[in-house]
């Protein structure tokens, strides 16, 4: 199991994409799951909070070899992302004073301004489906631009969204429960040791440096609280760990985004963070912050999610924190806009990605295309000077 997480870990690009090669190497190769198994398990995932990725090698793994699949499914299908962020981010670290690497890296953020534009149509097109969440939307939008706290503003959003979304009612049809207890009870002891694990985390962090505390919890918090597209999740990174604790700069963080986008697996910009600011200590705090409670959450809610799922109050709290990511990366896709120097070069850049992504062209070729034509272009210029 290791092997076939790590093969994919290597050759999964393009974001929610790798959903298809994971498929095609669980179902089709070696037929561990059915088809509908497959889906069954990629809806739980969708629903919970966490990288939708991520989680569905977790459960792979949990279906399959219960909770120690679950980890060694998950560390394999990482790995390979995490070494290539580590050495990017060093390579980062040692060359971002150069000329040379500032004019690439400053064309690279404008593409990922249009990657964020396009996200943003995406995502609204997928969450906004009436008046109400659009609503909903606006006033995440109001008070992320109001730059109050972010977690303050998803709890303020999902209250409102509790009861302008009145129309979804409990759902009469009840479960069975009790084949499901023994299995809940003992995800539950192992979902204790997670958690035992995360306060040590965050306790040594705390004692270690009060920034790497904040770098540590803000991970936690954004793990059970983002849902789906890493894109939510990213959004929330800039607004605590950029604007609230200004651990980095904004370009730093953009150029962050750039490095998650071009590495196989789960693009790792919380790993290339937690690098630049505290080295490898801070890589492995951030890995360990971003993707441990939302396994937690996974192990503990899989036994029960046929019933979740359909629970009336739990549905209008996932529609309203939905709808309030719109505003959210409206918000910061806007702030990412402000940092770039626009001119004629860069509006270029922007149409043109833009294009090929809205064509579905592969986020990963648009970035290194461009890099690619920055180099050369950079190597001709100083040439011929």
């Amino acid at each position: 199991m290791f092997k076939t997480f790590l093969y994919l870990g290597l050759t999964a690009f393009g974001g929610l994409l790798m959903i298809v090669n994971i498929n095609k190497k669980i179902v089709k190769e070696k037929q561990w799951f059915s088809d509908k198994e497959f889906m069954e398990g990629l809806a739980l995932c969708q629903t919970i909070p966490g990288a939708t990725i991520i989680q569905l090698c977790s459960y792979i793994g949990l279906k399959l070899c219960g909770i120690p699949g679950a980890a060694v499914s998950l560390i394999g299908f990482m790995t390979p992302s995490f070494l290539f962020i580590i050495f990017f981010s060093y390579f980062y670290v040692v060359t971002k004073d150069s000329n040379f690497t500032k004019e690439i890296f400053m064309n690279l953020q404008t593409v990922i301004v249009a990657l964020m534009i396009q996200a943003t149509f995406v995502i609204s097109k997928m969450n906004i489906k009436s008046t109400r969440s659009l609503f909903v939307a606006v006033i995440g939008t109001v008070l992320f631009w109001l730059k109050f706290s972010s977690f303050l503003t998803i709890f303020v959003s999902a209250i409102i969204g509790f009861f302008l979304f009145n129309d979804i009612k409990e759902n009469s049809k009840k479960e069975s429960f009790s084949e499901k207890k023994y299995l809940l009870f003992k995800n539950l002891k192992s979902a204790l040791i997670m958690f035992l694990v995360l306060i040590s985390v965050l306790l040594f962090s705390s004692f270690y440096d009060e920034n790497l505390y904040n770098l540590s919890s803000t991970f936690a918090k954004i793990s059970i609280v983002s849902f789906g597209s890493g894109y939510s999740g990213t959004s929330l990174m800039f607004k605590e760990i950029v604007e609230k604790y200004h651990m980095i700069s904004p370009q730093t963080f953009l150029d962050g985004m750039i490095f998650g986008r071009v590495t196989p697996g789960p693009g790792m910009v919380s790993v290339f963070i937690g690098f630049v600011k505290f080295g490898m200590l801070g890589a492995v705090v951030a890995m360990t912050s971003i993707y441990l409670p939302a396994l937690i959450v996974l192990v503990t809610v899989e036994p029960i999610f046929s019933r979740l799922k359909n629970f009336w109050i739990f549905q209008r709290l996932i529609l309203s924190i939905l709808s309030s990511f719109v505003g959210l990366l409206i918000n910061v896709t806007f702030t990412f806009a402000t940092l770039i120097n626009w001119d004629i070069k860069q509006l270029v850049i922007l149409m043109l990605s833009f294009t090929a992504l809205t064509l579905k062209v592969s986020p990963l070729w648009v970035i290194l295309v461009t890099a690619i034509v920055s180099i050369v272009l950079n190597v001709f210029m100083i040439i011929h000077i």
